[in-house]
């Protein structure tokens, strides 16, 4: 459900949208998705400015840190050597 459907309802309630510190740090490796996250990021920022403080509505991000995946495995081939994740050094 949108902040803006609850705010119709006037029952107020929570948004929790996932990012990743990837939206927070960047990467020149995979600049598609820092953009995606950091958006995730400015997104939550501007739907909680928008509707949180007059419609009783919490609007929240979760930025989880790499974990062991394809994705982060992929990742972590393509470094170059002594480089990395800046939380994986």
């Amino acid at each position: 459900m949108s902040s803006a459907a609850m705010a119709a309802q006037g029952e107020g309630g929570a948004v929790v949208n996932t990012a990743s510190t990837s939206g927070m740090l960047g990467n020149p490796i995979s600049t598609a998705y820092v953009a995606s996250k950091h958006a995730v990021i400015g997104l939550t920022r501007a739907a909680a400015c928008g509707v949180g403080p007059t419609q009783s509505i919490r609007v929240n991000c979760v930025a989880p840190g790499p974990i062991e995946s394809h994705m982060m495995t992929a990742f972590e081939r393509e470094q170059p050597q002594g480089g990395g994740h800046p939380l994986l050094v």
